[in-house]
């Protein structure tokens, strides 16, 4: 797809192609193989350029695509609330109203220039985490080997599980290609895969930047006091270790990183959210429980757009995802009510 694009405007792709789309596919995960085939589709017709980006001249890079990919994702949120907003107050209602029809129009022109505000300060902000993530990552490119092996699987049919008379599922063998390590006899195919790993004297930042996203809540003597005892546990742990110590350490602060991304990835705000709300006893129509959490999710984008990004520009700061912002946000008030943090206990 980024040659297709690069094609349709006669422009070359700058970059590493692997290593944008592993990052792209780290930071957008969420979208869908058809999410992807519409972005590109729209991208086409210059849709989420902004004044300042010349494809001619820059081509097609990573930094456009971030920032597209932006508006996109910006898009896809906006049209879920419309849909909301339309089936609590349908426009033909609203219009029928004498005076309304221009109203409505000078309020249309109103989210579009708001909306083109905010896809620059997107923009913005993935150019400053991207700088900031250039300095501590690298990308590498590692060879993965495959081969073909019997393993047991349970069968299924049109209808679900098949059972055995016992009442077991039925299982069967079946031959799959399975991951191997590059000495196995019976490998087969590989492949050549991008990773991005932190690269030397790095994990220390990005140990304190989660920390201080998502367990201090920015409160910067309160993450140098709890890394500097975390860092001395991971040490006192390894000491009496043969082999390299400083290499022991960094590889279990690199596990903690990614034991951190798989907890940001199996949160969910809204769940958080209706949890919280069970767990008060709080009673509404299941229309005023999706009233209230929307409602709530639109502040956080309102505080993220006009406080938060604002902030991080004037302090030179990399800013956090809308996604990581609004789970940092919730998450502090849950810990303040007294909820476990998940990621606090990642490095006790």
């Amino acid at each position: 797809m980024f040659q297709i694009l690069a094609d349709h405007f006669g422009v070359n792709f700058n970059g590493d192609p692997d290593s944008v789309a592993y990052s792209i596919i780290q930071e957008y995960g969420g979208l869908s193989v058809a999410d992807f085939l519409i972005f590109f589709e729209r991208a086409k017709t210059r849709r989420y350029v902004l004044d300042y980006q010349h494809i001619a001249s820059r081509g097609i890079n990573a930094d456009f695509l971030f920032s597209w990919l932006d508006q996109y994702v910006q898009e896809k949120t906006d049209d879920v609330e419309e849909m909301y907003q339309k089936f609590k107050y349908p426009d033909d209602k609203i219009a029928d109203e004498p005076g309304n029809v221009e109203r409505l129009k000078e309020i249309r022109i109103a989210i579009e220039v708001k909306q083109r505000e905010r896809a620059e300060l997107l923009s913005r902000a993935q150019t400053l985490r991207a700088n900031f993530e250039s300095e501590l990552y690298e990308s590498v490119l590692v060879t993965q080997y495959f081969k073909f092996q019997e393993v047991e699987v349970i069968k299924s049919g049109d209808e679900g599980i098949l059972f055995d008379a016992n009442g077991n599922p039925t299982r069967v063998k079946v031959r799959q290609e399975v991951i191997c390590d590059s000495g196995d006899p019976n490998r087969g195919r590989s492949e050549v895969l991008p990773f991005r790993v932190p690269k030397d004297g790095s994990v220390d930042r990005l140990v304190k930047r989660e920390l201080f996203e998502f367990v201090t809540f920015g409160k910067s003597k309160e993450t140098e006091e709890l890394f500097g005892a975390y860092k001395n546990r991971v040490w006192e742990k390894y000491q009496d270790e043969e082999g390299d110590t400083v290499a022991l350490v960094n590889y279990e602060m690199k596990h903690a990183l990614t034991q951190v991304s798989a907890v940001k990835r199996s949160l969910d705000v809204v769940t958080l959210i209706f949890a919280d709300l069970e767990r008060k006893g709080v009673k509404g129509s299941p229309e005023q429980i999706r009233g209230y959490v929307s409602d709530t999710l639109q502040g956080f984008e309102q505080t993220y757009f006009d406080d938060y990004l604002p902030y991080c520009f004037r302090v030179n700061c990399p800013p956090m995802t809308k996604d990581e912002y609004n789970l940092s946000v919730v998450l502090e008030y849950l810990v303040s009510q007294g909820q476990p943090n998940p990621f606090k206990s990642l490095f006790e």
